[in-house]
């Protein structure tokens, strides 16, 4: 008999490579799309961040529902004014904040994506116009020093203007009783998409899709505490602090959701757009 689990992937697998695209395993990694990728995909990709405003706006942000008319042979049955729409933009960055023990210096990141280029057709061709997706894995290495507040950047090699970005800061009341130990540091990671927007016409050139990030560290992460009922006499917060003792937060994802790997505490997301993984 399968597991919840196995029952869970097997739903939430098709629907990832539906909206995101190929990752880790699913799809294929070299396909070829017949539809610009930003119409095929729905999410997981990140526009320049110099793009101009029609590049960078959500097409969908301005659709409405229709409302429906009040019954016939009411004084107000009149259709209301509509309201300006409001733009939304869509994203250029994406990351994910941990926290690390005293004394982590350096540990690397490892940035995933997909990057289309349209394919040249022979002359007179009047089919659909094809994208060919390559795919991008480029390991850094992030030297964090030991200066608290600190922050850095780094180029992603091979990418074009994608930038790993990155911000240290100390994390107040450490070593307090159920709280954090003793210089335990906030570490934030973005990946930013400043790449030379494309034109118009191939715009999706610059656009980079189904990104990923993840972090590895030869020491452990640090979990993140819940002291929100630690001096609580609620029978309830404390009998579900017991029984959750073992259920750890290792990271908290910006603009997309993580997965954690490795010894101690994990999770699972329906799209692994980001990744937190520790080397044991």
């Amino acid at each position: 008999m399968r597991s919840a689990l196995e029952v869970r992937e097997e739903l939430v697998d098709p629907l990832q490579l539906d909206l995101i695209g190929p990752t880790g395993p699913l799809g294929d990694h070299k396909e070829l799309l017949t539809q610009t990728p930003s119409r095929w995909y729905v999410t997981g990709f990140l526009v320049p961040t110099d793009a101009d405003e029609d590049q960078r706006c959500d097409p969908t942000s301005n659709d409405e529902l229709d409302q429906a008319a009040e019954p016939a042979g009411l004084d107000d049955d009149n259709t209301p004014e509509k309201t300006a729409a409001r733009r939304s933009y869509l994203p250029s960055s994406m990351g994910i904040s941990v926290l690390l023990p005293a004394g982590v210096s350096e540990l690397d990141a490892v940035v995933r994506y997909g990057e289309y280029l349209r394919v040249e057709q022979d002359e007179g061709y009047s089919g659909p116009q094809h994208w060919q997706r390559v795919p991008q894995e480029e390991v850094i290495s992030v030297k964090l020093g030991g200066k608290v507040p600190g922050n850095g950047i780094v180029p992603v090699p091979n990418s074009c203007g994608v930038e790993l970005v990155w911000s240290i800061r100390g994390v107040p009341n450490a070593d307090t009783e159920g709280g954090l130990p003793k210089g335990t540091r906030s570490l934030s990671s973005f990946v930013v998409n400043r790449r030379k927007p494309a034109p118009d016409e191939v715009s999706d050139e610059g656009f980079i899709f189904q990104v990923e990030l993840e972090l590895q560290s030869d020491t452990s992460f640090i979990a993140r505490p819940n002291v929100r009922s630690l001096e609580s006499d609620d029978w309830d917060e404390r009998l579900a602090d017991l029984q959750y003792r073992d259920a750890c937060e290792f990271s908290v994802a910006h603009s997309v959701s993580t997965r954690q790997q490795g010894d101690g505490c994990s999770g699972t997301s329906p799209a692994r757009f980001a990744c937190l993984r520790t080397r044991s």
